[in-house]
């Protein structure tokens, strides 16, 4: 959220909402996104990074000790929920 006075008047500010690519920066958002795509495909531009947890859900607990132990640095946790061990045993019902 931008706070008024915090932005010198000699600069302009601007905020643009993921809903924007939906309504008047439609042309944008298409150029925008084939230039990502282009650069994932291409390798000049990479996502942030991950690790997949073993164990779907059953691995956040683990996950969340390595974090307030500063065991974890600049990576983003993914849990495949299909993966927890609940969640296999009831798609076989």
């Amino acid at each position: 959220m931008l706070v008024e006075n915090a932005i010198p008047k000699t600069v302009y500010g601007h905020k643009t909402l993921v809903r924007d690519v939906h309504k008047e920066y439609k042309d944008f958002a298409f150029v925008h996104f084939q230039n990502i795509a282009k650069g994932l495909s291409e390798g000049w531009f990479k996502g942030h990074p991950h690790e997949v947890v073993e164990g779907g859900l059953g691995g956040v607990e683990k996950e969340l000790k390595n974090l307030k132990g500063g065991k974890a640095s600049a990576v983003k946790y993914v849990f495949r929920i299909e993966r927890t061990e609940i969640a296999q045993k009831s798609s076989h019902i």
